[in-house]
């Protein structure tokens, strides 16, 4: 991993003109290294090689074009920064440039200062981007300590492994239709499939551990029955693997009985032209299934790319679904988006009869679990239920657990009830009309608006849509001020803008404002209805996916109904109190501030964790903050002159009015407090982040990310935050005494973000001397953890540790 305290990155440069380029890299020297390319093809080359930190390019050259160059150079680094350059804009360019993830798309002539500026803060989006990619797989990694310790646990868990099969059935027709081929390995450091894939992905072998299960898995399926199909399961890195389409592959032969599984669990983020991927392993015969639906992180645009022929929900949907109306229908929209769709949807994880007939009745007829056969050898006889299949729906649920779906989550689910619902916008009613008639006689429900501002109402009142087709020349509020105020209140739904006047800047907007498609006028009817249904079937998926992702990540603790757990939760907040823990600031030995940390005695939510989850079923995070900063407030009278208070703030707390209050009582403290937002929270979720930002920073609080390199906060969320302070993730200070890999990571993330962000960075969790002695000589100076003082309450002294000598002040 490259050490970005060592020098300046490298900036690519591409122009067929000589002279063009002479400018350019006149423009830029000085910062960093220059490496100038009058040959696109050579270009991407040289950022295949690594190290590069942007690319400028020209957008029309002979042989390969700027577009040509992006879209190559996203084959291999997602995340590049790549700004084109060109004298000849144009709306379809600006557009497709946008699609392919370019960085800024600018006219010439271009400011020298302003494209300076520019480069040096795309180059510091991507030192970000490399190390928070790194942290991540580090907090999250398992197995053995070392990478030559791990590769050589990994080599025996290729020795020993083997593949077992567990049947998928249809039980309308009591038949096995398929069988999954699952990894087993008998090595006892890398015992599960989920430690050898870590493995896998930590020692950059992925693709051998792939090749070895489809091997395996072909040989054996050979003696399975001719009409059962094979579901195999495919790390999203394998869609680049050449050997997935070998002919003397043992999959080559049956390509027509395999389905590839692609767990909705990995990213397909870094993968480019999934698309175009998948569409070749169509042509040759297989078939693609989307596995863990609910429970990933793959975003809607990875699912619309994949168009998976099979859907399986994650077993956190199946289990106890009897006897939970809210997984019901979200299980039995799903399952009638589906068949809409045309893709076949599997319920795996079905463990009781319960689970095995409320699925049934669900419309769930392939599923697959322990109930039926456990995964074995070549193959697993399955247990059929008695005859006739008992079919019971679960009662109406009480009114308490009616209330577990709270007014916004019914909506989510009603949205995926009956005919799409579409919203066209336009001035001219004869083109409403025209739109309406085409979009009523395709099965959808329309609305229209006339004008921006009319629209908007309906949205802002609370109106839902599955899409919305908007003019973008209205007077009044024009398409692009209407898309802005949408995207104040629903991030996600889709709209197309139609336009007879198309222009570089509002191609530009449009993408920057989330736009599904930007289409010129007059577009055929057929046309319109297809990318109007496209984009409400997706929209429906996403509602669905957000809804069952919450049911996933439902509660560790039972509370039995929301009645209950809303009284849990005020006698909660009445016995709320704060805890502080110290952070130091090591080389004078003071103690530079305190973190509030919110507990309570209450016995069943006493842990943060408890309190925030509780808070979130409830639709009371307000409430929840709200009590903690009043209570923050109070204590921070007796807090220690010149100490900066930390208060973490729950992502959806920036919606909070009250946040802002001048009178509020934390706003008198202000100027001695940060607020911490955590990099596992969504930031994509707050539409107008910046601006509330700016709002809290006019009030005198500072700004800080907590818990960095172990959640998933985007860089367009982080660069809008522009940090004070940075609070580097506890699994990666454990241990960085004794890795060269965390102590590589900390090392550029301190770089990154002291040096060239101008953050303060604090490392917390530090446990042991040997840590805090790495850490100093890496650079950290702010220090945070157990081996200072635990939180407690009040604000008490670090302790004096025996191989300090000097005394805290």
């Amino acid at each position: 991993m490259q050490d970005y305290r060592d020098g300046p990155g490298t900036i690519v440069l591409v122009d067929d003109s000589r002279a063009q380029l002479s400018a350019l890299e006149q423009v830029l020297k000085g910062e960093h290294e220059i490496a100038p390319f009058v040959d696109a093809k050579e270009a991407v080359r040289r950022v295949r090689e690594g190290g590069v930190d942007v690319v400028v390019s020209d957008l029309t050259m002979p042989g390969m074009t700027g577009l040509e160059l992006l879209r190559a150079i996203r084959e291999y680094e997602p995340d590049l920064p790549v700004i084109l350059l060109t004298a000849r804009p144009s709306v379809e360019s600006a557009a497709e440039a946008s699609e392919l993830g370019v960085f800024r798309y600018l006219t010439k002539p271009y400011d020298s200062e302003s494209l300076r500026s520019l480069v040096r803060h795309a180059a510091q989006l991507n030192h970000l981007a490399r190390v928070k990619r790194e942290a991540l797989s580090l907090a999250g990694a398992v197995g053995a300590s070392d990478r030559t310790g791990l590769s050589v646990s990994f080599d025996r868990a290729l020795e020993r492994l083997s593949v077992v099969f567990q049947p998928v059935v249809s039980l309308s027709k009591r038949a096995v239709i398929a069988h999954e081929a699952l990894l087993r390995s008998a090595e006892p450091t890398l015992a599960s499939p989920l430690q050898v894939i870590d493995a896998a992905e930590r020692l950059g072998t992925l693709f051998e551990l792939g090749r070895v299960v489809r091997t395996w898995a072909g040989q054996l399926f050979h003696g399975a029955g001719k009409e059962a199909l094979l579901f195999l399961n495919l790390h999203p890195q394998e869609l680049l693997d050449p050997a997935l389409l070998d002919p003397s592959s043992p999959l080559s032969a049956i390509t027509d009985r395999v389905v590839l599984e692609i767990s909705e669990r990995a990213s397909l983020q870094q993968i480019q032209a999934v698309r175009e991927r998948v569409a070749v392993l169509h042509s040759r015969g297989f078939r693609v299934a989307v596995d863990d639906l609910g429970a990933g992180q793959a975003g809607l645009t990875s699912f619309a790319a994949l168009e998976p022929d099979v859907v399986k929900l994650d077993m956190s949907l199946t289990r106890n679904i009897s006897a939970n109306p809210v997984k019901q229908r979200v299980v039995e929209s799903m399952t009638t988006l589906c068949r809409q769709m045309g893709m076949l949807i599997v319920a795996e994880g079905v463990e009781t009869e319960s689970e095995r007939d409320a699925l049934r009745e669900l419309g769930c007829d392939l599923q697959q679990g322990y109930l039926f056969a456990r995964p074995g050898p070549p193959f697993p006889d399955v247990k059929w239920p008695a005859p006739p299949l008992r079919l019971v729906r679960t009662k109406a649920p009480s009114a308490n657990l009616l209330e577990l779906a709270a007014a916004e989550r019914q909506a989510d689910a009603a949205a995926t009830v009956g005919p799409p619902k579409i919203l066209v916008v336009d001035d001219e009613e004869p083109i409403r009309m025209i739109m309406e008639r085409a979009l009523r006689a395709s099965g959808m429900s329309v609305q229209q608006a006339a004008n921006g501002n009319e629209a908007l109402a309906m949205v802002t009142n609370g109106a839902r849509f599955d899409a919305i087709v908007t003019d973008l020349r209205m007077p009044g509020m024009d398409g692009i001020g209407f898309m802005r105020g949408v995207r104040e209140s629903d991030l996600d739904v889709p709209v197309i803008v139609l336009t007879g006047h198309a222009t570089v800047e509002s191609a530009i907007a449009a993408v920057e404002y989330g736009g599904f498609r930007y289409l010129r006028k007059p577009l055929e009817n057929q046309a319109l209805v297809a990318v109007v249904k496209e984009a409400a079937a997706m929209h429906r998926v996403a509602t669905l996916k957000r809804r069952a992702l919450e049911l996933c990540e439902a509660s560790r603790w039972l509370i039995g109904d929301e009645a209950g757990l809303d009284a849990h939760f005020d006698r909660a907040l009445e016995k709320l109190w704060i805890a502080f823990q110290p952070i130091v600031s090591w080389s004078d030995r003071s103690v530079y501030g305190y973190e509030a940390l919110v507990r309570s005695s209450e016995p069943l939510l006493s842990t943060p964790e408890q309190l925030f989850e509780a808070a979130g079923r409830l639709g009371r995070v307000h409430d929840l903050g709200r009590a903690i900063r009043n209570e923050v407030a109070f204590c921070a009278s007796s807090a220690p002159a010149g100490s900066t208070l930390f208060v973490n703030l729950h992502d959806q707390e920036l919606k909070d009015e009250s946040l802002y209050a001048r009178s509020a009582p934390l706003a008198a403290e202000a100027h001695r407090i940060v607020l911490e937002v955590t990099d596992r929270a969504p930031l994509h979720r707050v539409a107008d982040l910046r601006e509330r930002v700016a709002e809290l920073r006019q009030i005198g609080f500072r700004v800080g990310i907590d818990d960095l390199g172990a959640g998933y906060a985007g860089l367009t969320g982080l660069s809008r935050l522009e940090p004070e302070v940075v609070k580097l993730d506890m699994a990666l200070i454990r241990g960085v005494d004794s890795s060269t890999r965390r102590a590589s990571i900390v090392r550029s993330l301190l770089s990154v973000w002291q040096h060239e962000l101008g953050a303060r960075v604090i490392c917390e969790g530090v446990e042991t001397s040997a840590e805090c002695e790495a850490l100093e000589a890496l650079g950290a100076n702010l220090l945070q953890g157990y081996l200072f003082a635990p939180p407690e309450p009040g604000f008490q002294r670090p302790s004096v540790m025996a191989s300090a000598s000097a005394s805290w002040h």
